[in-house]
């Protein structure tokens, strides 16, 4: 399924989709990347895509993960954000949305990134300052990255006033 370029809507009957590790006799441990592979009905085994494929055909591909929603039991403060991750590419953005609203509340763009693929690092959203019962979290990025966890400060929002 490799061809280094996007190739039009295909069916593929798969039941399960997995990540694996190539071999790789000269690794320690002898593991090598990591891939993408499907089960198919027939017990099959299918590689989708080359573990060297880092863009698509020159293009580079725009890369990203959301959490589910994050629910609380009262009102909170989203105060501060950490990203722990590496990256080949210059910019990591990350999307809050809140209460159920696919509606962007907010965002912020790290480009202090560049130069970091071979060292973890961490970047820090302090005074976020997003209230409300509901989180979620879009992490997008381009070129090859990995995301090691994002860590949340979250506050309970203070009602001054009469019950």
């Amino acid at each position: 399924l490799t061809f280094r370029s996007w190739m039009p809507l295909q069916t593929l009957p798969v039941t399960a989709l997995s990540t694996a590790f190539e071999y790789l006799s000269t690794a320690p441990g002898k593991i090598g990347p990591r891939m993408l592979i499907a089960g198919d009905g027939s017990g099959r085994i299918l590689k989708l895509f080359d573990s060297a494929d880092t863009d698509d055909n020159g293009t580079t591909i725009s890369s990203w993960v959301e959490t589910g929603w994050l629910t609380l039991e009262s009102w909170e403060v989203l105060r501060h954000i950490s990203l722990y991750a590496k990256t080949e590419g210059t910019s990591i953005t990350i999307k809050v949305y809140l209460d159920g609203s696919e509606t962007e509340a907010g965002s912020r763009t790290f480009t202090r990134v560049d130069n970091l693929s071979n060292s973890l690092f961490a970047v820090d959203w302090q005074n976020a300052n997003f209230q409300g019962r509901a989180f979620k979290l879009r992490i997008e990025w381009e070129k090859p990255t990995t995301i090691y966890g994002v860590s949340l400060e979250v506050h309970t929002q203070r009602m001054w006033g009469p019950a």
